[in-house]
């Protein structure tokens, strides 16, 4: 009979970092409005995962020797290596350019495009309400800025998100006057596209426009926006620290899907 190896330390090291990301991608659930979603129900799985085969090393060994004894399942390991080694690479590219597009600083008065998110009969959501402070925050120091919001209205939201913005910046005391209203838009490039559309129409011939959304958000909305000939810049909020992990990773994989045309 085996003997069972003891747990070395950087296997209940590895388990400890993988419980706390499991806590982590539970937090948006004592939020209310968030419900479990794809992205969060996959970091929680895989964590779970992670941190039993971690602390049951046999099984996993196991397992690798089943796999490696057989040709299709020697190609399987190795596919699935390099597909993750791919993914943590990207990973890495990704958030250095989210880092990068945080970076990009406006100049004074530049107009704001806000991007839209979940709203409630209450009004905005959690983080929506951040985004919308952030920009009257730079409303409130750019007078003359224009400011479009943007977002339509999902199958769950009593109203379109951008009739819920205006309503929450004019509350805050911004002039109906600076406030354009996109309200059709489903997703972040329909956001960009209509939001241009608007613009154009209301006389706006430059090209600089400042974009106000989360901070992991920032690089694929200022994307979509040079696609359009934009040059863009970030006054970005952070996400509240409890959905953090997850709107990481949801992003990382948006980001994938629209680069492949998803």
């Amino acid at each position: 009979m085996t003997q069972k190896q003891p747990i070395k330390l950087w296997q209940w090291l590895s388990a400890g970092v993988l419980f706390v990301l499991l806590i982590w991608a539970f937090l948006p659930l004592f939020y209310p409005p968030y419900l479990i979603t794809v992205y969060m129900a996959m970091v929680i799985a895989l964590c779970a995962g992670g941190i039993f085969l971690t602390l049951r090393p046999q099984i996993l060994g196991a397992l690798y020797r089943a796999l490696w004894a057989k040709g299709w399942g020697k190609a399987l390991l190795i596919l699935f290596h390099a597909a993750v080694l791919a993914l943590v690479v990207t990973a890495g590219v990704f958030t250095g350019e989210m880092v990068a597009a945080n970076a990009r600083t406006p100049e004074p008065n530049t107009p704001l495009l806000v991007c839209g998110g979940r709203v409630t009969e209450e009004g905005p959501a959690p983080v929506l309400t951040e985004r919308l402070n952030t920009a009257y925050d730079y409303l409130a120091e750019n007078p003359d800025a224009l400011c479009i919001v943007s977002g339509g209205q999902g199958a769950d939201e009593p109203r379109p998100e951008g009739d819920v913005m205006a309503e929450y910046l004019v509350g805050k005391g911004i002039d109906t006057s600076r406030i354009l209203i996109e309200n059709k838009s489903a997703d972040t490039e329909e956001n960009i596209q209509f939001s241009a559309e608007i613009l154009r129409a209301a006389g706006y011939e430059g090209d600089a426009l400042a974009i106000c959304t989360d901070a992991v958000h920032e690089y694929r909305a200022q994307e979509n926006a040079r696609r359009l000939g934009f040059t863009t810049s970030a006054v970005s909020s952070p996400p509240p620290t409890f959905v953090l992990f997850v709107h990481w990773v949801r992003e990382i994989m948006a980001i994938i899907k629209w680069k492949i045309g998803l």
